[in-house]
């Protein structure tokens, strides 16, 4: 694919349908690849299926583009991921169903059968894609940092992208936007009631 730049149309075919619907549900890859520039992307993915230019594709052969990572408690990572769709029918410590979510989610080198894979591993490889980048255009946010005091990080996020002046009422605007009461009224938002 010629006008496949970010590589990720020629690495899903080698993958299949199947890895297609698991990294990107319902929606068209060529819409999210096709998108306008300045992009903006929410993803659980690895570093592999990240933007290529993101670590070398740059005029300098440093890669271009920013990258944000948010990162959460891994305790707290794992009983939302417990209770992330209903309780799973091997429950917390395991049964004659499985090996429970400590368990599993304690799992290593890729054996880890959780939706979004290994967090330990995650958080390495996000370590390593932050390291390559470097600060000026990776950014590491701490969910509970976020929690505690959003419109810091909100300020240190819009600092990092660059857009300028973040007035009290688009950040009053953003942090509505982020709360609890609209994710739930949001369409599909039940899974937070």
């Amino acid at each position: 694919h010629e006008e496949d730049s970010l590589g990720i149309l020629s690495r899903l075919e080698q993958q299949g349908r199947k890895a297609h619907l698991a990294l990107f549900g319902n929606f068209v890859l060529e819409d999210l690849v096709e998108q306008p520039e300045p992009r903006i992307f929410a993803t659980h993915l690895s570093r592999e299926y990240l933007p290529r230019e993101l670590f070398d594709g740059g005029e300098d052969g440093e890669g271009t583009g920013k990258l944000i990572v948010v990162i959460r408690n891994l305790k707290d990572a794992m009983c939302s991921l417990h209770n992330f769709r209903g309780l799973p029918q091997d429950g917390w410590f395991g049964n004659e169903h499985g090996p429970g979510t400590f368990a599993r989610y304690l799992m290593l080198n890729g054996e880890c059968p959780n939706a979004f894979g290994s967090a330990f591993e995650w958080l390495r490889d996000n370590n390593d894609a932050v390291m390559s980048i470097g600060n000026k255009r990776a950014l590491v946010v701490y969910y509970e940092s976020l929690i505690m005091d959003f419109n810091g990080q909100l300020q240190r996020i819009n600092d990092f992208l660059e857009l300028g002046t973040l007035t009290d009422a688009k950040a009053q605007a953003i942090e509505e936007a982020c709360a609890l009461k609209s994710m739930q009224n949001a369409e599909g938002g039940a899974r937070y009631k």
